[in-house]
């Protein structure tokens, strides 16, 4: 009995770690738009292609399985609020409150990206304050707050016109039912590429806001796993595979 309790530990001892005990990790998202969601349901999208990178990661030895899930805003900041254990894709402390946002630990910076203005090339629209914005017609996304302009928008001064994703917003400017449109960078240069559009849109040289796209960590996640992220997503600027990734979607 003691040989064949001896021989089992030793068989144990001698899996792969990716045939042990392999521990989930949640990760969350609040964004379905392109580059990073294409296809929810084909797992498609750089959301998916970043979790796949860390599940193979040469560090990972099959300890962690990420997974992703999305989740509209206000029930994610209720699990954050409650501490369930995850990490949520793409955000920025300029995201949260201030005093949020120092509650959670961070990854460094994964991405650079801004909120620009994007109008049709034959009426170039250039931003120069909430001034520059009276008299026109701006198309946004149900639910969302535009720092620097929020306050002119719910005077009235801004006439905003809101749908529910980034694409359609682009398909109204593309038909000239309105003058511009606010869209992240990056979602507004996949669809341009996608969809041979440079030539026929114009960014303003002066964006609405700049951030980073980061991981946010709850504190309540797995310390193993937290210290695996931080370190990986740290070398991702050397990662080859990242590198292709980026490529793939446009990016830089």
């Amino acid at each position: 009995m003691r040989k064949a309790l001896l021989l089992l530990l030793l068989l144990i001892g001698s899996l792969p770690l990716s045939a042990q005990a392999q521990r989930e990790v949640i990760a969350w998202t609040y964004h379905l738009l392109p580059p990073f969601i294409i296809d929810y349901d084909k797992q498609q999208g750089l959301s998916f292609d970043l979790l796949e990178l860390l599940n193979q990661h040469r560090e990972n030895r099959g300890r962690f399985r990420f997974q992703l899930h999305y989740l509209p805003r206000k029930r994610l900041d209720i699990l954050l609020h409650a501490g369930s254990a995850g990490l949520v894709l793409w955000v920025s402390p300029i995201f949260f409150d201030d005093r949020l946002s120092k509650h959670y630990r961070w990854t460094s910076a994964l991405l650079y990206d801004q909120q620009s203005f994007l109008s049709l090339a034959e009426q170039p629209f250039a931003y120069r304050g909430p001034e520059s914005l009276y008299g026109r017609t701006l198309g946004g996304v149900l639910g969302h707050q535009y720092q620097g302009i929020q306050e002119a928008i719910d005077k009235g001064l801004i006439q905003r016109e809101d749908v529910p994703i980034d694409e359609q917003n682009l398909n109204k400017l593309l038909s000239k039912r309105i003058d511009l449109i606010l869209i992240p960078r990056s979602t507004a240069r996949y669809y341009s590429r996608q969809q041979g559009l440079s030539e026929q849109l114009y960014f303003s040289p002066t964006p609405l806001s700049s951030y980073s796209r980061q991981l946010l960590l709850q504190p309540s996640l797995d310390a193993d796993a937290a210290a695996f992220i931080q370190d990986a997503t740290a070398s991702l600027a050397h990662n080859p595979d990242w590198r292709k990734l980026l490529e793939k979607y446009g990016l830089d």
